[in-house]
């Protein structure tokens, strides 16, 4: 093995689309995407176990190492394709350990990663989220080196529920009247979390906007009002059939009669934890 390197998760919770990039605010998770690289005579990328034809991964690759070949293995804490951030921290993941092996500086890395997400249709926002320091990242301006700051503060611990299968990001962002309004709604979300930055500002604009662009699926919209008569701040995660709530997770399950799953929320960056 050439390197291992561990990135941490994100979950946007308000967002707005700006050209390739977007503005918003979300928290950092602890669970995220575990990468080792090996060498190889030709790249192949297993993803949980199996070979992915992995698109964002191979444009890392090939922006860092054109004509190299390497075998990628990654290892998702969390179900891909459901808001967590699993795409964009398997990219940071895999470019730290490439840019090891290359000799390559971290800023390099970072923005292989935004563009290997931007080009494959992976979230706008979540690279520069999770690249900031703190638990609750705010993209005040969009694009890799745009200005974000920590938020608020937030509680220790999340649960995170699946209630069904995931989206795609790509594909929802490309209709354009969705994109308008998922724009519209965000910015105004966005603006007022600002007048007052706090976690209950947060939640209650996470939940206008989720509501007002549209985005929540039925099953979403019964969990979130569902744990709002318990007393319980939630919110949808973007873009996946998944919700956020700040309660303990046998609590939340048993609101919902479903699993949920704890997650630590954390201001890690990513790093290579083992070299060669």
């Amino acid at each position: 093995m050439i390197a291992e390197a561990f990135c941490p998760g994100h979950v946007t919770c308000i967002f707005a689309p700006i050209g390739q990039g977007s503005v918003g605010v979300g928290i950092k998770l602890s669970l995220g995407a575990t990468v080792r690289l090996y060498e190889s005579e030709s790249t192949e990328v297993v993803i949980d176990g199996e070979v992915s034809p992995a698109p964002v991964t191979r444009a890392v690759l090939s922006e860092l190492a054109p004509g190299k070949s390497y075998r990628v293995e990654v290892a998702d804490g969390l179900p891909v394709g459901q808001g967590f951030g699993m795409s964009a921290a398997g990219a940071l993941a895999v470019a730290y350990c490439v840019a090891h092996a290359e000799g390559l500086s971290e800023k390099e890395a970072q923005r292989a990663a935004y563009l290997a997400e931007v080009i494959g249709g992976g979230g706008l926002g979540d690279v520069p989220a999770i690249l900031c320091d703190g638990r609750a990242p705010v993209r005040l301006t969009p694009g890799l080196d745009g200005d974000v700051e920590d938020g608020c503060q937030v509680p220790d611990e999340v649960s995170l529920v699946v209630l069904g299968s995931g989206k795609n990001t790509g594909a929802t962002l490309r209709d354009p009247s969705v994109r308008d309004r998922i724009t519209l709604f965000g910015r105004m979300a966005l603006s007022r979390f600002l007048e007052e930055p706090s976690l209950e500002s947060m939640v209650s604009e996470a939940s206008a906007f989720s509501s007002g662009a549209g985005l929540r699926s039925a099953e979403v919209d019964r969990a979130i009002k569902a744990l709002s008569m318990k007393g319980i701040p939630s919110g949808m995660c973007m873009l996946g059939n998944s919700v956020f709530a700040f309660a303990p997770a046998d609590v939340v399950s048993d609101v919902l009669g479903t699993d949920a799953v704890s997650c630590k929320l954390t201001d890690a960056l990513p790093t290579v934890t083992r070299r060669a």
